[in-house]
C-alpha cells in the first residue's frame, strides 16, 4: 500500500493538505474526495520499508551490476510457502487477484519474488491470467507443481485453496530439507576432523620418526615400512588430493548428464543397503504430497500424475510414473497401475485403490503422505546415526594402523639396540 499527499479544498471550504494510503491512484482519489470537493495536486510518496520496499525494487532488465544477487535464481522454500500462505488468506477474504499480488509483493523481503510478483502484477492488470503470467515470468525458477497447481485452481475457482495446497506442500519440503541437513551436520565435521588429523599425522608426525629409524639403521617391519612410504606419497603429492575429489565429482556429473546413465545411477541408489530405503520413501513422499496437492487443486488423475512424474527426484521411479499416464489414458484406474508397476509398497497401492474406489482419494494421499513423511524422518534418523559410529570405526581403524606402524618400528629399533648392546 503506497503514501499519496495531496492538497485540495475542503467541502467547507478552505485549502487542505495530507496524506492518505492506498493501492492505486484511483483508489487515492476516492479517498481524498471524502474530505476534498477538488483535489488541486496528488503526488505518490515513498512506501514505508525503506530501501528493500515494493518500490525501491526495480526491474530486471534495469538492474546494475551490483544489484545482481549471488547464488542466481535459486528459490527460498521457506520464503515461498509464506508467500503461498499470503495468498491464499487474501484470495479467500474477497480480495481482488491483482490487489492481492500488490499487497503481497510489499511484505515479502525476498527481491527476486518482489521483482517477479512486480511484473506479474503489470501482466494482471492488463487481464493476462494470473498462471499465465507467473509461469512467464518465472519459468527460470518456479517448479512445475506450483505453476500447474495455481492454473487448476484459478480454472476451477479455487485459486486460495491452490494456494493453500502450495504453502502446506512447500512447507514439507523445507522442513525435510532443514532436518537433513541438521542431521548430517555432525558426521560431516566428525569425517571433516578426522581426514584433518589424519593428514597431520601423515605430513608431519610420521616423518619425524623416520629421521629417528634412518638414524639408528635399523631394520623396519613391513607395516612400518608401509606407514612411511604413504607419508612420503603425502608430503610429495598433497596438493593432488584435492583436484582427485573434485575431478572424481565433475566425472560423475558428466556421466549423470547422459540419460541413461542418469537412469542407472538412480536405480543403483535404490539398490543400496540405508541410502535405498531413503531414496524410496522419499520418492514416496514427493508422490504423495504432490498427487494430494495437484487432485486437491481441481486436476484430472491423468493431469496430476503426469506433472507429479516430473517432481520425484528419483529417476528410476519417475520414468515409472510417468508409465503410468499411459496406462490411466488407456481407462485403467490409479490403483491398477500402481499395482503393475509395482513402484511403491504393496500397503501404499492398496490404499491409493481403496482411496480411489471410496472417492476420497484426496484425502488418502494426503494421509499417506504424512505417514510416509513420518517414516522418511525415522529412517534418516536412524541412517545418521549409523553413520557417526561407522566414520568413527573407519577413522579410528586407520589411526591404528599408523599408530601400529610407528610402534612396531620404535619396538623393533629397540630391540636391535638391545642385541648390539648385549652382544
Amino acid at each position: 500500500m503506497a503514501q499519496y499527499k495531496y492538497t485540495g479544498i475542503a467541502w467547507q471550504g478552505g485549502k487542505v493538505s495530507g496524506t492518505v494510503e492506498a493501492f492505486s491512484e484511483s483508489e487515492a482519489m476516492l479517498r481524498i474526495h471524502d474530505t476534498c470537493e477538488v483535489v488541486l495536486s496528488l503526488r505518490r510518496g515513498l512506501r514505508k520499508g525503506g530501501a528493500s520496499s515494493w518500490d525501491s525494487v526495480e526491474d530486471e532488465e534495469s538492474k546494475s551490476f551490483f544489484d545482481i544477487e549471488i547464488g542466481g535464481k535459486r528459490l527460498d522454500l521457506k520464503i515461498f510457502a509464506v508467500m503461498c500462505n499470503q495468498f491464499a488468506v487474501i484470495l479467500r477474504s474477497g480480495m481482488p487477484v491483482a490487489r492481492a499480488v500488490q499487497m503481497v509483493g510489499e511484505t515479502l523481503p525476498n527481491r527476486l519474488l518482489q521483482r517477479w510478483l512486480k511484473k506479474v502484477l503489470r501482466d494482471v492488470e492488463s487481464g493476462m491470467p494470473l498462471a499465465d503470467s507467473m509461469e512467464n515470468r518465472g519459468a527460470d525458477f518456479l517448479p512445475t507443481t506450483f505453476i500447474e497447481t495455481i492454473r487448476a485452481g484459478e480454472a476451477s475457482g479455487n485459486l486460495d485453496l491452490a494456494f493453500a495446497n502450495m504453502s502446506r506442500h512447500f512447507e514439507k519440503q523445507y522442513k525435510m530439507r532443514a532436518q537433513i541437513r541438521s542431521a548430517l551436520t555432525y558426521p560431516l565435521l566428525l569425517l571433516f576432523v578426522g581426514i584433518a588429523v589424519m593428514i597431520v599425522i601423515m605430513v608431519y608426525v610420521v616423518p619425524m620418526f623416520t629421521q629417528i629409524f634412518e638414524q639408528a639403521g635399523a631394520e623396519m617391519p613391513p607395516l612400518t615400512k608401509f606407514v612411511i612410504n604413504l607419508s612420503g606419497i603425502f608430503q610429495k603429492w598433497w596438493w593432488t588430493i584435492p583436484f582427485f575429489g573434485l575431478g572424481g565429482f565433475v566425472t560423475y556429473k558428466t556421466l549423470d548428464a547422459f540419460p541413461h546413465i542418469h537412469l542407472l545411477f538412480a536405480r543403483i541408489r535404490l539398490g543400496l543397503p540405508v541410502i535405498g530405503k531413503i531414496s524410496l520413501l522419499s520418492a514416496a513422499c514427493q508422490f504423495m504430497s504432490t498427487m494430494a496437492s495437484l487432485v486437491g487443486s481441481g486436476l484430472t488423475i491423468v493431469d496430476a500424475t503426469e506433472i507429479t512424474a516430473n517432481v520425484i527426484a528419483n529417476a528410476h521411479i519417475s520414468r515409472k510414473v510417468a508409465d503410468i499416464v499411459e496406462m490411466l489414458q488407456r481407462g485403467s484406474s490409479l490403483g491398477d497401475a500402481l499395482r503393475r508397476q509395482e513402484i511403491f509398497p504393496v500397503m501404499l497401492t492398496e490404499m491409493i485403490a481403496m482411496g480411489e474406489t471410496s472417492g476420497e482419494l484426496e484425502q488418502t494421499l494426503s494421509y499417506l503422505g504424512g505417514y510416509y513423511d513420518a517414516e522418511l524422518d525415522i529412517a534418516t534418523a536412524a541412517a545418521v546415526k549409523k553413520l557417526g559410529p561407522v566414520i568413527l570405526v573407519v577413522i579410528g581403524g586407520i589411526s591404528m594402523l599408523m599408530v601400529g606402524g610407528v610402534y612396531t618400528g620404535m619396538f623393533g629399533m629397540y630391540g636391535a639396540m638391545g642385541q648390539a648392546l648385549t652382544a
